[in-house]
């Protein structure tokens, strides 16, 4: 049996090694310990072979359920655990069809609409380059 913790600071080395940057390797552990912490306080499981797809779910479902993270930030963190166990996988510390992320699937995310110029604001804009452009001159 492996602890979760050693497979945290071991996937840690790897993302130095591979010249992750820090910012990077800072926010990605930050997201692993929280869900570590889950499954301790919630299932008291310390140990990866424990892991399954339904804590995983129960993971998602309790980081909706505290309301202050959108969709996109909750998106992260599954992201950030499909990075995690497919490293398991390749390292060989869990069998391919062990890994809980593997049916695992994003949230769906708000559409986020940009708000562009109108083409008269455009023209606007051109209007005020250009006159500024010839007086400059």
């Amino acid at each position: 049996m492996v602890k979760i913790s050693e497979l945290i600071d071991d996937f840690k080395i790897n993302q130095q090694i591979q010249g992750r940057k820090e910012k990077y390797m800072e926010l990605t552990t930050y997201r692993l310990n929280r869900w570590l912490t889950f499954m301790v306080e919630e299932y008291s499981i310390t140990e990866i072979e424990d892991v399954t797809p339904r804590h995983i779910k129960e993971y998602i479902r309790h980081c909706l359920s505290l309301g202050v993270e959108k969709a996109i930030t909750i998106n992260s963190s599954i992201a950030t655990l499909r990075v995690f166990f497919n490293g398991l996988v390749d390292e060989e510390w869990i069998d391919e069809f062990k890994n809980p992320m593997r049916r695992i699937k994003n949230l769906k995310e708000e559409k986020r609409i940009i708000k562009t110029f109108t083409d008269e604001e455009v023209k606007r804009i051109l209007c005020d380059v250009e006159e500024e452009t010839k007086c400059t001159r």
